[in-house]
């Protein structure tokens, strides 16, 4: 009995004191900018990973936001997996999505916006979520 009292004593203090996040990458993967990278490229060149099921009608969408979340580019129908943003960014931290778009019926579908994902442990609390992938744009 005071043996399993003891064990199980351990393995709680081990739960309390161990903490952790593993991340992933949730649909199309970016090649750059990464995740968290300081950028100084001008024009900013962003380029990702094609598409899991990619065709000839797959086109691609792609959107920039400021830190205070408004969108201050976007270009849409890209048939390429590699894009030059024709507008000059203000420095400071930005994030950026892309979504695949799918011809279905003779329209246009979209996919959804690629995010990075996480799973987070502390002691025996734990939680997860989703966010864009961010770069600092250092012009």
């Amino acid at each position: 009995m005071r043996r399993t009292f003891l064990v199980t004593l351990m393995l709680v203090f081990l739960c309390l004191g161990s903490t952790g996040c593993i991340t992933w990458s949730h649909g199309i993967k970016p090649v750059q900018p990464y995740y968290g990278r300081a950028v100084s490229d001008t024009p900013l060149v962003l380029e990702w990973n094609p598409a899991t099921e990619p065709s000839d009608e797959t086109r691609y969408h792609v959107a920039i936001w400021d830190a205070s979340s408004v969108q201050v580019y976007g270009a849409t129908n890209l048939a390429e997996t590699r894009h030059v943003v024709s507008k000059q960014l203000a420095a400071g931290k930005h994030t950026w999505s892309v979504r695949p778009l799918y011809l279905r019926d003779e329209k246009w579908v979209p996919g959804n916006w690629n995010r990075r994902k996480y799973f987070y442990f502390i002691g025996v609390l734990f939680g997860w979520g989703s966010q864009p992938y961010y770069f600092i744009y250092e012009p």
